[in-house]
């Protein structure tokens, strides 16, 4: 199960008459329970599970043969798409998000430019117009749309979210998925452009579905060489605040994949070094007791300095790489196969787009700055489910001091850790509860 949670904590920044929230996903036909199982095992080589279909906000189709073969139901009339209907004299707002657990896409809608107004959450100060969005998974956007000059009532415009088929990977075509062909790449939705007056709808764009099944073909877009793909180091924060000009602390990991000695499975890492959480009391906890966690496991910060990463990722496949707790401004990227950051070759920005997920390019690097202004226990990890998995993950302890002189654990936290660990010890946790407040704003524990 997933949902969209929106988050208003500012005023708008840009004008819009209604909007229409799209969640990108993959889908599997396999349990997580299954698909974790194979992927860390010795023969999947730590390689992810290939997804079976692509998702707009739940729907999507499959090819009823594959399905036949494989002994599952298969119902065309279940197939569907959905269409949005947009009012030609408005502008809406459209809320692109990935939620999927691995699988990467270049959205767009024919006919029509994206206005770029807000990346994760972090608002543009110029739109930034492109026809062609890649969007990784964890990372969202937002854009202004209007139906075009050449629209009529009832004109109707394929919206793709093409599957970017290249950043999924097999290992001597062996995966759990046995049939990655039947992967429908070409996911689409509808927009259609009416005059009628749908300002009954609060707002909001209205969205049906339609019938669209695995023996539909999807038409080509024409004039393709044309089109213009986003330049995200072009989306600099509406605010105007670049990077800090200096660094206080600088570091630098590798994304890698390496089988341990131990079991011989093939796992993500940073630094060969692959994640584990605790089996005992979670990290934070851990933390505010004072008890010490793995040095491997995390980075510790000083709470208000300026921190660098350099993340290299030498090995196959694009991260997207994720960080709680913070935004952070892009540096610098490397395009695919540009081997690992090099100062005397590779140029940085203070001027760089603000978020929190950054894509790095398979054999390539990215160099990400931020301000630790939020005492925590931070995860950093790849937004790819089934790398997060098999340990490519770390964390900041940011201002360990602060957390555990001022964090306690929340009553309610500490009752759910108490039914979990009662066949233990029912006497381990015994905080107080509280939160810490830091200027206007009470933060409370994020465990």
């Amino acid at each position: 199960m997933f949902g969209v949670l929106l988050v208003h904590g500012k005023p708008e920044a840009y004008n819009y008459d209604g909007e229409v929230t799209i969640a990108l996903s993959d889908w599997y036909h396999r349990t997580a329970h299954e698909n974790e199982l194979w992927h860390l095992s010795k023969v999947a080589r730590g390689v992810p599970p290939y997804p079976d279909s692509g998702l707009i906000n739940g729907v999507g189709r499959y090819p009823c043969p594959y399905a036949k073969i494989q002994g599952r139901p298969c119902d065309t009339t279940l197939q569907l798409r959905p269409v949005f209907q947009f009012q030609r004299n408005k502008t809406y707002r459209v809320r692109l998000l990935n939620t999927g657990a691995v699988a990467a896409y270049n959205f767009s809608i024919d006919g029509h430019s994206l206005q770029t107004i807000e990346a994760d959450g972090i608002d543009v100060r110029t739109p930034i117009v492109a026809d062609i969005v890649p969007i990784a998974a964890g990372q969202r956007y937002s854009f202004l749309v209007r139906c075009n000059e050449a629209s009529n009532n009832g004109s109707r415009y394929l919206i793709r979210a093409n599957l970017r088929k290249e950043s999924l990977l097999l290992i001597d075509g062996w995966n759990i998925n046995q049939y990655p062909e039947a992967l429908m790449g070409d996911v689409t939705a509808v927009l259609q452009c009416v005059d009628k007056d749908l300002s009954q709808q609060a707002s909001r764009a209205v969205v049906t579905t339609e019938q669209h099944t695995c023996d539909d073909v999807v038409p080509p877009r024409s004039g393709s060489e044309d089109l213009i793909y986003l330049d995200e180091m072009a989306l600099a924060p509406l605010d105007g605040i670049s990077a800090p000009d200096h660094v206080d602390e600088d570091f630098m990991v590798s994304a890698v994949f390496f089988e341990g000695p131990e079991d011989n499975i093939r796992r993500g890492a940073f630094n060969y070094t692959p994640f584990k959480l605790p089996d005992d009391e979670p990290l934070l906890m851990k933390v505010i007791d004072g008890k010490s966690i793995a040095d491997a496991y995390h980075l510790k910060i000083e709470y208000g300095s300026v921190v660098q990463l350099v993340i290299n990722n030498p090995f196959f496949g694009p991260h997207p790489f994720h960080l709680h707790g913070h935004h952070f401004w892009i540096m610098g990227m490397g395009e695919w196969y540009d081997g690992d950051y090099d100062p005397s070759r590779h140029n940085l920005t203070v001027n760089g787009v603000k978020r929190d997920t950054v894509v790095v390019q398979e054999q390539s690097w990215a160099v990400i700055r931020f301000v630790a202004d939020n005492p925590g226990l931070w995860t950093f990890h790849c937004h790819i489910d089934w790398h997060n998995l098999s340990g490519m993950s770390l964390v900041f302890l940011e201002g360990k001091e602060i957390v555990r002189d001022q964090i306690k654990v929340p009553e309610e936290a500490q009752r759910v850790c108490n039914l979990h660990s009662r066949s233990r010890d029912p006497h381990r946790f015994t905080h107080k509860s509280s939160t810490i407040k830091r200027g206007s704003i009470n933060r409370h524990v994020h465990l």
